[in-house]
Protein backbone atom coordinates (compact mmCIF):
# COMPACT_ATOMS: atom_id res chain seq x y z
CA UNK A 1 0.00 0.00 0.00
CA UNK A 2 1.26 3.48 -0.77
CA UNK A 3 0.88 6.32 1.70
CA UNK A 4 2.21 9.73 0.64
CA UNK A 5 3.76 8.00 -2.38
CA UNK A 6 5.86 5.75 -0.11
CA UNK A 7 5.45 1.99 -0.05
CA UNK A 8 4.25 0.52 3.25
CA UNK A 9 4.06 -3.15 4.23
CA UNK A 10 0.63 -4.11 5.63
CA UNK A 11 -0.54 -7.04 7.72
CA UNK A 12 -3.72 -7.71 9.68
CA UNK A 13 -3.45 -6.38 13.20
CA UNK A 14 -4.17 -9.82 14.68
CA UNK A 15 -0.85 -10.92 13.11
CA UNK A 16 1.13 -8.06 14.67
CA UNK A 17 3.40 -10.50 16.50
CA UNK A 18 5.03 -11.04 13.08
CA UNK A 19 6.16 -7.40 12.85
CA UNK A 20 9.91 -6.92 12.61
CA UNK A 21 11.97 -5.13 15.25
CA UNK A 22 12.62 -2.05 13.13
CA UNK A 23 12.42 1.71 13.54
CA UNK A 24 9.88 3.53 11.47
CA UNK A 25 6.43 4.95 10.95
CA UNK A 26 3.25 2.90 11.25
CA UNK A 27 -0.35 3.56 10.35
CA UNK A 28 -3.40 1.77 11.65
CA UNK A 29 -5.77 1.22 8.74
CA UNK A 30 -9.41 0.16 8.82
CA UNK A 31 -10.35 -1.74 5.68
CA UNK A 32 -14.04 -1.98 4.84
CA UNK A 33 -15.74 -2.59 1.49
CA UNK A 34 -12.36 -2.43 -0.29
CA UNK A 35 -11.72 1.07 1.08
CA UNK A 36 -8.93 2.03 3.48
CA UNK A 37 -9.24 4.56 6.30
CA UNK A 38 -6.31 5.81 8.40
CA UNK A 39 -7.25 5.54 12.08
CA UNK A 40 -3.89 6.30 13.70
CA UNK A 41 -0.28 7.03 12.85
CA UNK A 42 2.82 6.80 14.99
CA UNK A 43 6.53 6.28 15.05
CA UNK A 44 8.76 4.01 17.09
CA UNK A 45 12.32 2.85 17.41
CA UNK A 46 10.83 -0.68 17.54
CA UNK A 47 7.46 -1.05 15.81
CA UNK A 48 6.95 -4.63 17.03
CA UNK A 49 7.29 -3.66 20.70
CA UNK A 50 5.17 -0.52 20.28
CA UNK A 51 2.22 -2.30 18.67
CA UNK A 52 2.25 -5.38 20.92
CA UNK A 53 0.65 -3.53 23.85
CA UNK A 54 -0.48 -0.21 22.37
CA UNK A 55 -2.33 2.22 24.64
CA UNK A 56 -4.67 3.37 21.83
CA UNK A 57 -5.95 -0.08 20.82
CA UNK A 58 -9.40 0.71 22.28
CA UNK A 59 -9.63 3.79 20.05
CA UNK A 60 -8.76 1.73 16.97
CA UNK A 61 -11.43 -0.85 17.79
CA UNK A 62 -14.03 1.85 18.51
CA UNK A 63 -13.36 3.63 15.20
CA UNK A 64 -13.34 0.59 12.89
CA UNK A 65 -16.23 -1.62 11.85
CA UNK A 66 -14.05 -3.43 9.30
CA UNK A 67 -10.67 -5.16 9.48
CA UNK A 68 -7.83 -3.45 11.33
CA UNK A 69 -4.45 -3.59 9.63
CA UNK A 70 -1.06 -2.15 10.48
CA UNK A 71 0.99 -0.69 7.66
CA UNK A 72 4.58 0.21 8.41
CA UNK A 73 7.58 1.71 6.69
CA UNK A 74 11.01 0.60 7.85
CA UNK A 75 13.02 3.77 8.41
CA UNK A 76 16.09 2.22 9.99
CA UNK A 77 18.99 4.60 9.41
CA UNK A 78 16.83 7.73 9.29
CA UNK A 79 17.15 10.38 11.97
CA UNK A 80 14.43 10.86 14.59
CA UNK A 81 13.71 14.24 13.00
CA UNK A 82 13.14 12.65 9.58
CA UNK A 83 10.87 9.96 11.04
CA UNK A 84 8.92 12.50 13.09
CA UNK A 85 8.52 14.71 10.02
CA UNK A 86 7.16 11.84 7.93
CA UNK A 87 4.73 10.89 10.71
CA UNK A 88 3.52 14.52 10.88
CA UNK A 89 2.94 14.63 7.12
CA UNK A 90 0.74 11.54 7.30
CA UNK A 91 -1.17 12.85 10.32
CA UNK A 92 -1.73 16.22 8.62
CA UNK A 93 -3.01 14.63 5.40
CA UNK A 94 -5.33 12.00 6.91
CA UNK A 95 -6.32 13.54 10.26
CA UNK A 96 -6.84 10.18 11.99
CA UNK A 97 -9.30 10.00 14.92
CA UNK A 98 -6.81 8.30 17.27
CA UNK A 99 -3.60 9.79 18.63
CA UNK A 100 -2.11 13.22 19.06
CA UNK A 101 -3.14 15.97 16.70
Amino acid sequence: MKILEEQFICINLDEADQLPDVAGVYTIICTKDNKHYVKDVGMSSNINERISDHDRRDCWDKNCSGVLRICYRDMTGYTDEQIRGFESQIRDKYNPPCGDK
